[in-house]
C-alpha cells in the first residue's frame, strides 16, 4: 500500500537537470545539510524519494547562482506546503517537489533583478555626468585622422530547431500529460472549454499564439497573447538557454515569450514554437493567473 515512485519517474521534471553542471563538493554539502535540517525523516518529500540526486544537482546550481539563502528559502517553502499531504495526493513527487522549489528560486531571481535595476537607475545620473566631462575633454584634444573603414561581410544568422529543444519539448509534454492525467478531459484555464487530450489543448494555445484572434480562438488568443507579452524569457532559465542555442543572438534579457513566438513563427521553428507554448500553458496551470489586461 501507499505511493511508490516509479523508476522511470525519479528525478524527471521540467528542468532537464541532466544538462546542469556537476555540483562542487561544497555546494553538495550545503544542499544536503539544508535538506536534512528542513525535511524530516517522515516528511512525504523524503518518504516518496523526491529528494534524489537530480534535485540535489538542481539545488546545487542555485547555490552557485543565488547563494545558500535562496536554497534554504526554496526548501523551507516546499517543505511547509507539502508537510500535510498524503503520498497518494501527488502522482509524481520528484517533479512536484522540483516545481515548488523552482518557483521559490525564480521569485528570488526576480527580486535580485529588481534590485539590480533599481541600483542601475540610481547610478545613471553619475554616469551621465562623467560622460559629459569625458566629452568636454575629448573636444579639447586634437582630432586624430579617421581610420580606414573596411566593409565587413555580415552573414545572416542561421536559426534552427535543435535536438535539445526537441528533447525539452518532450519533457514538457510529458509533464502536461501528468498534470491532466487526473481529468477525463483537460480544460482551458481561460474559457473552461474541454478537450479530448492534452495534445488538443496545446494545439489550441499554439493556434491562438500563431494566428492571433480568430472566431475559434478569440477569447484564448486575447488572454494568451497578453500573457506572452508580459512573461519575460529570462524568468524561464532552461527555456532561455535553449532559445539562445536555437536562435543565436536573437534574444536579450528583455525578450518576452511573445518575441520568441514571432521569431519561431517567421523562421518555421515548429519544435521551438511548441516548447514555448507548453511552457506558457504549464506556467498558467501552476500560477492560475489571468490576462494582465483583462483579468
Amino acid at each position: 500500500g501507499g505511493w511508490q515512485p516509479a523508476d522511470g519517474d525519479k528525478g524527471k521534471g521540467r528542468d532537464n537537470r541532466a544538462q546542469l553542471p556537476d555540483p562542487t563538493p561544497e555546494q553538495l554539502a550545503i544542499v544536503r545539510a539544508l535538506l536534512t535540517a528542513e525535511v524530516g525523516e517522515d516528511h512525504p518529500m523524503r518518504v516518496s524519494g523526491a529528494l534524489d540526486e537530480g534535485l540535489e544537482r538542481y539545488l546545487s546550481s542555485i547555490v552557485g547562482k543565488h547563494g545558500e539563502a535562496a536554497v534554504r528559502s526554496a526548501v523551507k517553502e516546499a517543505a511547509e506546503s507539502t508537510k500535510g499531504k498524503d503520498l497518494d495526493e501527488v502522482g509524481n513527487w520528484p517533479a512536484y517537489a522540483l516545481t515548488l522549489m523552482r518557483k521559490s528560486a525564480r521569485h528570488m531571481g526576480d527580486r535580485e533583478r529588481r534590485e539590480e535595476k533599481k541600483h542601475s537607475k540610481e547610478e545613471a545620473p553619475a554616469k551621465t555626468e562623467a560622460k559629459a566631462e569625458g566629452k568636454t575633454e575629448a573636444a579639447q584634444r586634437p582630432a586624430s585622422p579617421a581610420p580606414e573603414v573596411v566593409p565587413e561581410v555580415v552573414k545572416p544568422p542561421v536559426y534552427a530547431d535543435t535536438d535539445e529543444v526537441r528533447a525539452h519539448k518532450d519533457v514538457l509534454f510529458k509533464e502536461m500529460l501528468e498534470r491532466c492525467g487526473g481529468e477525463e478531459k483537460p480544460s482551458c484555464p481561460f474559457t473552461k472549454k474541454h478537450f479530448e487530450s492534452s495534445a488538443e489543448l496545446v494545439a489550441y494555445f499554439k493556434k491562438a499564439l500563431v494566428e492571433g484572434t480568430t472566431p475559434e480562438t478569440r477569447v484564448v488568443a486575447q488572454h494568451a497573447t497578453g500573457l506572452a507579452r508580459e512573461k519575460q524569457l529570462s524568468t524561464f532559465e532552461d527555456l532561455q538557454a535553449l532559445c539562445q542555442g536555437s536562435c543565436p543572438g536573437a534574444f536579450t534579457d528583455d525578450t518576452t515569450l511573445s518575441d520568441v513566438v514571432t521569431v519561431a513563427k517567421e523562421s518555421n521553428l515548429g519544435a521551438l514554437l511548441e516548447t514555448v507554448t507548453l511552457a506558457l500553458v504549464l506556467d498558467l496551470l501552476d500560477n492560475q493567473v489571468m490576462c494582465p489586461v483583462t483579468g
